[in-house]
């Protein structure tokens, strides 16, 4: 980045030179594509705020096809807003995107014409941590700085070591994934890279494995049930759209909705034992015995009066 006065004068815009930056360091081929304004809420106004990042980067995942923001860029100008303010907006920012996308963190770069500073956002810290050397704490380094080039490497392999990974329903993963995700992540152990999370495969085998006992234990109760079920009237016992608690379980005051933005979002319910239970919305049957917008989960005993 030695070459920051000279990119400067061809490229004119400031916020032009660190897009060259970006995407000379983030490559197209290894998954990477910077994008622009980026909403810091899914739905602004309705669910978070009006606040828009400058720049952004994407990452796609090509083992689950899952695309994340990996960093966020707030780009000032000196004379409109002082460095306090500025940091104080992007921790600002990279909060309630890490909130909004139940991301883990968020590598966030402040820009002041072409000099930076480079931060990593953790969720529920109270602050960014910076990414430079002691040194150089909260001071932005203009590109043409030589220790500039030295933090800025240090910034990308940050990004490039500690990506966000989104946990994937494991209806959404092959088995072949799954067998190379756990190859990936022993590899990754013996280089010595920290922090990466994988996303934990066991973890889903231990739920998927909970679902089908549920569904053992339960699918017997549901075939001696339900032609009873099917006989009732409206008016009769299911009329106020629920049975025999003995027979049905109603969750619908226990299961949540999970969101994403490219996979299929989730909706997550407590089971009588108390454990966690994910399923995807096609799993859910309308069953219009048990009330106009009620769904049953599989063949299984537990039912929603209506989906959240």
């Amino acid at each position: 980045m030695s070459d920051g006065q000279i990119c400067r004068n061809l490229l004119g815009n400031p916020a032009n030179f660190w897009l060259s930056e970006l995407q000379a360091d983030l490559r197209l081929e290894d998954g990477y594509t910077v994008g622009a304004e980026f909403n810091t809420a899914r739905r602004p106004g309705r669910e978070g705020s009006y606040h828009r990042t400058d720049r952004c980067v994407w990452r796609v995942d090509p083992e689950h096809l899952t695309l994340t923001v990996d960093i966020i860029l707030e780009a000032k100008a000196p004379k409109n807003m002082s460095d306090q303010e500025h940091i104080a907006q992007a921790f600002r920012d990279a909060e309630e995107i890490v909130r909004t996308h139940q991301y883990e963190k968020l590598h966030v770069i402040t820009t002041r014409s072409t000099a930076f500073h480079a931060w990593l956002y953790t969720n529920g810290q109270p602050r960014m941590k910076s990414l430079f050397s002691e040194q150089f704490y909260g001071q932005h380094l203009d590109a043409i700085v030589p220790q500039a080039s030295e933090e800025w490497f240090h910034f990308i392999y940050s990004v490039k070591t500690r990506p966000n990974i989104l946990k994937i329903h494991p209806t959404q993963v092959l088995r072949s994934q799954v067998s190379a995700a756990t190859a990936d992540s022993s590899d990754l152990v013996e280089e010595g890279i920290d922090n990466y999370v994988q996303p934990s495969q066991p973890e889903f085998d231990s739920q998927a494995a909970m679902q089908v006992d549920d569904e053992e234990n339960t699918e017997d109760t549901y075939q001696n049930t339900l032609p009873q079920l099917q006989a009732q009237t409206v008016a009769g016992a299911c009329g106020t759209g629920r049975c025999s608690d003995r027979d049905w379980v109603d969750v619908t005051n226990k299961i949540r909705r999970v969101r994403h933005r490219i996979a299929r979002d989730e909706l997550i319910f407590e089971n009588s034992q108390g454990s966690a239970v994910v399923t995807v919305e096609e799993e859910w049957s309308r069953h219009r015995d048990l009330g106009r917008h009620a769904r049953v989960w599989k063949k299984t005993r537990y039912f929603v009066t209506r989906l959240p």
